[in-house]
């Protein structure tokens, strides 16, 4: 389950990706090969394996301009077409990659790995980049690790205080942490702007709320790059002075989802290079689909997962 999900169930995703109902959800998952196609000769019966959510249709005109993340056609299980809450799911075994080291539930963590794998292709850190990350779910522990692997030297994480944070520490995904006050984060801030004077060469938001957002642009050093990684409703909307990104030369990077980065994931997350454990702190049946979506509003949950098997 990832925040997607809750707008999914909501309705409001925006019109440059919306949903299609009637709609079985699930666009990260995990399982075993039971059976294959009979021109499937990469993969295995019984093969531990995870699964990419978008297949592109490779004859619109992006996909002509090999840009086929920006498909118009493109279908993602579990938010346009059929999608993995289910005991058995169909996807073309050019999605399908075998893992070996993960668990189940460290192993769900691929599919936004994915994805962060993808803003990293888009945002391009320099070696020797400062780096901040607003928010401490999943999104920005992922992307924090990729960060600091690839250019980031140094990685500074703010969020709200609790179970997200806790897990950022112990598992080492920045070189400072920034904990905000719930009610009153200006303080916090303040002291951040005040021991950053200049910013940092790259900020992301990843926790989907856009007034986070509409502040991140004010932490960004000139000639920086600001990482748009959260969800937002379609309502959403941000207020920037045009003169502030001119006169600062500020790049604005969107990324959403991916078609061929989970070999990439995968070879991060297997190979231990990015350590997931513990981001998965809770599991529901299928039946507790409310009670799951519930789970996800509360800050001790960093990422539920539906699980079919005891």
């Amino acid at each position: 389950m990832c925040g997607t999900d809750l707008h999914v169930d909501a309705g409001d995703l925006p019109v440059e990706f919306p949903a299609k109902y009637p709609l079985i959800p699930g666009h990260e998952p995990v399982g075993t090969i039971v059976a294959t196609g009979s021109a499937v000769t990469r993969l295995q019966t019984g093969q531990r394996v995870v699964c990419g959510a978008n297949t592109p249709c490779t004859d619109c005109f992006f996909c002509l301009r090999g840009q086929p993340l920006l498909c118009s056609n493109i279908k993602c299980a579990g938010v346009t077409v059929a999608g993995a809450f289910a005991e058995y799911a169909k996807y073309p075994s050019s999605k399908v990659v075998p893992i070996n080291n993960l668990t189940d539930k460290e192993a769900v963590l691929v599919e936004p790995a994915s994805c962060a794998a993808q803003m990293l292709s888009r945002v391009r850190p320099e070696v020797g980049s400062s780096v901040l990350v607003f928010g401490a779910g999943p999104a920005g522990l992922l992307i924090a690790q990729m960060l600091k692997l690839n250019g980031g030297v140094k990685v500074v994480v703010a969020s709200l205080g609790g179970a997200k944070m806790d897990l950022a520490k112990s598992l080492g995904v920045g070189d400072e942490f920034v904990v905000l006050e719930g009610k009153q984060p200006e303080k916090e801030m303040e002291r951040l702007k005040e021991k950053y004077p200049y910013g940092f060469d790259v900020v992301v938001e990843a926790t989907g709320v856009p007034k986070v957002l509409e502040d991140s642009i004010n932490y960004v050093r000139r000639g920086g790059k600001l990482a748009i990684f959260g969800v937002y409703s379609s309502e959403a909307r941000v207020s920037w002075s045009p003169s502030r990104i001119l006169g600062h030369q500020i790049s604005i990077v969107g990324s959403i989802a991916e078609v061929i980065q989970f070999p990439v994931a995968v070879d991060y997350l297997d190979g231990g290079k990015v350590n997931v454990k513990g981001m998965a702190n809770k599991t529901f049946r299928l039946e507790q689909w409310g009670e799951c979506l519930e789970s996800m509003k509360q800050g001790d949950t960093v990422k539920a997962v539906i699980v079919f098997d005891d």
